[in-house]
């Protein structure tokens, strides 16, 4: 699969384009996400990342409107690593947010915020497996203890979720994937990394 970024410059020689910059990037926040708070029991940005994986492989994504088959598997990596990173970051705001900021309560549960945006961000896509997603988010959020902090971490995941689906990236990838299949685009997948409409 082929990422292309708004403002691709070619970076040195051998044809290298800002895709060196969107992988580096990704590792950053997939870092950031790695150590971002220690979970109770494991770090469920590891786990999720795991899960996503598993999911992505395995299931039948929902085409986007307009088009006739999902997309490449990495997209929804994506997607469900935005999403949690999100969530962590309306909590503990470390970074700057992709997209809106998500409003979050004191004392909010970064280990629920995550779990819950990738569990919401995967479920919409892959709707084949929301019995297997379901089974496992009940099993991570029964590691972290009932209460005030988990219900509202979760509340956060699910918005950093929606907010995934609905914002710019979800728009800009099915506006670019419909251009595609119906002729008048090159590209096949784009992040419009960003945040911006």
């Amino acid at each position: 699969m082929r990422f292309l970024w708004p403002s691709s410059k070619k970076l040195g020689t051998g044809g290298q384009t800002a895709t060196c910059f969107a992988i580096r990037m990704f590792s950053t926040i997939l870092l950031a996400l790695a150590f971002a708070s220690a979970a109770t029991a494991e770090n469920p940005v590891i786990d999720w990342d795991a899960i996503a994986v598993t999911t992505v492989t395995s299931g039948n994504p929902i085409p986007p409107p307009g088009s006739n088959f999902g997309g490449g598997a990495g997209i929804y990596l994506a997607y469900a690593h935005l999403a949690m990173y999100n969530a962590v970051n309306a909590i503990d705001h470390r970074f700057q947010s992709y997209g809106p900021d998500i409003p979050a309560p004191a004392g909010a549960s970064p280990e629920a915020a995550a779990i819950a945006a990738a569990y919401t961000t995967l479920k919409f896509y892959f709707q084949d497996q929301a019995v297997l997603l379901g089974n496992q988010y009940a099993a991570s959020l029964a590691v972290i203890p009932d209460g005030a902090t988990k219900t509202n971490g979760v509340q956060v995941g699910e918005a950093a979720g929606n907010a995934i689906i609905t914002g710019p990236a979800g728009r800009y990838y099915r506006e670019h994937l419909a251009a595609k299949r119906s002729g008048t685009g090159r590209i096949v997948t784009a992040i419009h990394w960003c945040g911006s409409e």
